[in-house]
């Protein structure tokens, strides 16, 4: 009976701490209209910096910034609200940023990856501009179809997770390196562009593997080269069941894959394809160009 008594005295001390834990997760909201930086804890109602298991909220109306000055992680992030007549900004410049679950970014809401590091299993309802940082191993990011994700670096945009595309992608400049992190990590990069979506070719940039050579594009929606004259290289394996289309320019695909899908080269566009790559019958090659 001794015995059964501490069990069951271990039971309500391991009941009571995860009930405490449930309780500490909460809404944490921003309060400064003049904006400022994410770790102070001023900012915030109630008087503290959000959580692993806290939702982020940056929804008051008003013309600010906010600052990740410091690593942080949430379980959600809203960013501004679709009543508001202004614009709330969101800027990461060099930190890691966590999120395991919803970034919801409004329609007058900017959020701007800059810099560092974006982490976890993430879903963006809204729009993201991507001007650098990376994409870490392990990591998940998933645009919903409402969705659209500009990217533009002056660098290379490091991509060591997986991207899951369902709504647009617009790359407009920079080239896009996916590693294989097989080496420290085990985990493969890849782009995913899903039935439905939309990844537009807007640069005459590379699409580069980095590593073990195992990276990779899955397209089963359409991807589209469009605006310029020049070639984006394709370095990573393709996969092809949607559509390719250049409608400018040239796509050079370098590496080996395979397609049961289409490609167009209309008029004014080159598809170059290497000889290791592997079509198959149901393949279907369309076009003027």
């Amino acid at each position: 009976m001794k015995n059964l008594n501490n069990h069951g005295q271990v039971w309500l001390v391991a009941i009571f701490l995860l009930s405490s834990a449930l309780a500490q997760a909460t809404t944490i909201t921003w309060i400064n209209p003049a904006g400022g930086n994410w770790s102070e804890v001023a900012n915030w109602s109630p008087s503290q910096v959000p959580g692993p298991a806290d939702t982020a909220v940056i929804n008051i109306d008003g013309n600010y910034n906010v600052a990740l000055d410091t690593s942080a992680s949430v379980a959600g992030f809203i960013l501004g609200d679709p009543a508001n007549m202004n614009t709330q900004s969101f800027l990461m410049n060099g930190q890691t940023l966590t999120i395991n679950g919803l970034v919801k970014v409004g329609s007058q809401a900017v959020f701007n990856f800059n810099g560092g590091s974006l982490a976890g299993t993430i879903t963006l309802d809204g729009a993201m501009n991507w001007t650098g940082g990376q994409l870490n191993p392990g990591s998940n990011l998933t645009l919903t179809t409402n969705s659209v994700l500009t990217m533009n670096g002056g660098d290379y945009l490091r991509i060591y997770g997986a991207l899951t595309n369902a709504g647009t992608i617009n790359w407009v400049g920079g080239a896009l390196l996916i590693y294989n992190a097989n080496g420290s990590y085990g985990y493969i990069g890849s782009i995913n562009n899903l039935e439905g979506a939309v990844f537009n070719l807007e640069c005459d940039q590379p699409i580069l593997c980095a590593c073990y050579g195992s990276e990779y594009i899955n397209n089963a929606g359409l991807i589209r080269k469009s605006l310029t004259a020049g070639t984006t290289s394709i370095n990573v394996l393709f996969y092809n069941s949607g559509t390719l289309e250049v409608t400018d320019g040239t796509v050079s695909l370098n590496n080996s894959g395979s397609s049961s899908g289409r490609f167009i080269a209309d008029t004014g566009g080159t598809l170059a394809i290497a000889s290791t790559y592997t079509a198959t019958a149901d393949s279907v090659f369309s076009g003027a160009g």
